[in-house]
């Protein structure tokens, strides 16, 4: 690792330019760089981290599935919850509607009794 001038340096504090000489890539800028003894110990570093992160990633992905498949349930249950709420409504306007047609039948009636024993309509009756 070289400096800006081309002076060899063992450490380089965050903003300094530096020159590193034999990689194969280009790291990022804010990558973490580690110092390993030999290439194949890298692998096997990276291997490990690797299928660590695979790990990872399998299971928070499972874990996105069981949630996403327990929303799917839980909005089919409310559709068939409202189905069931929509059946039960129209049940009890039918019988509300039921119940006004006699009370409209029985106040009709009501008031047809009380007009024949009127005085007033026995007259116009009788007339």
């Amino acid at each position: 690792m070289f400096d800006d001038q081309g002076k060899p340096i063992q450490q380089a504090p965050p903003s300094t330019p530096v020159e590193i000489v034999g990689w194969k890539e280009l790291p990022s800028a804010g990558d973490e760089i580690f110092e390993v003894e030999t290439e194949v110990l890298f692998w096997k570093i990276n291997t490990s981290i690797t299928c660590s992160y695979n790990n990872f990633y399998s299971q928070r992905r499972a874990h996105e599935v069981i949630a996403f498949r327990q929303s799917l349930k839980s909005k089919e249950k409310l559709n068939e919850d409202l189905v069931v709420i929509q059946q039960k409504v129209e049940e009890h306007l039918k019988v509300l509607l039921i119940f006004t047609l006699l009370a409209k039948q029985i106040e009709l009636k009501f008031l047809i009794i009380k007009g024949l024993q009127s005085p007033a309509w026995g007259k116009a009756a009788n007339g």
